[in-house]
């Protein structure tokens, strides 16, 4: 005699669940479709490279003002930039999740904002260097500025 809890699923039952699950997948698809063709989604994918681009942003004013280290001082240091970029993209994980970027689309859309922040950042100090100098230092800004041409894509 069979215990009760040791019985096994019934045929029509794992027939519900796969009926379910594709009834839901099918809903999501139809979802996924009808977002993607509105104007409000290129927007939030706009949206989502600008959190990118911020992103990294925060990420070189958190890393200067815990280390003090001007650009440039120990020259293109590859594990400098790695702390910047796993902090971005801590960073981006947690704005996804706040502003509903989850699509592959949008986490895309985010890394491209932080590659675009890593090779253009020093064309917004050259261009606005008062604003920079009082967010990061007088020092950091006038180092970046001899640094980098401000018409060039540049790593610092």
């Amino acid at each position: 005699m069979a215990h009760p809890t040791e019985q096994s699923v019934a045929p029509d039952f794992a027939d519900r669940i796969a009926r379910i699950e594709a009834q839901h997948q099918s809903i999501q698809r139809r979802r996924v479709a009808r977002a993607q063709g509105t104007p409000g989604y290129a927007l939030s994918l706009l949206a989502a490279v600008g959190v990118g681009y911020m992103i990294l942003l925060m990420a070189r004013y958190a890393r200067f003002h815990l280390t003090g280290l001007l650009p440039g001082e120990t020259g293109v240091d590859i594990s400098a930039l790695g702390v910047e970029m796993a902090m971005a993209m801590m960073a981006s994980v947690i704005l996804g999740w706040l502003f509903q970027f989850n699509s592959a689309e949008h986490s895309a859309a985010r890394g491209c904002g932080m590659v675009a922040a890593l090779f253009t950042t020093h064309m917004w100090v050259h261009a606005y260097p008062a604003m920079f100098s009082v967010v990061f230092s007088e020092a950091w800004v006038n180092r970046v500025i001899l640094l980098t041409d401000a018409g060039t894509l540049a790593i610092f």
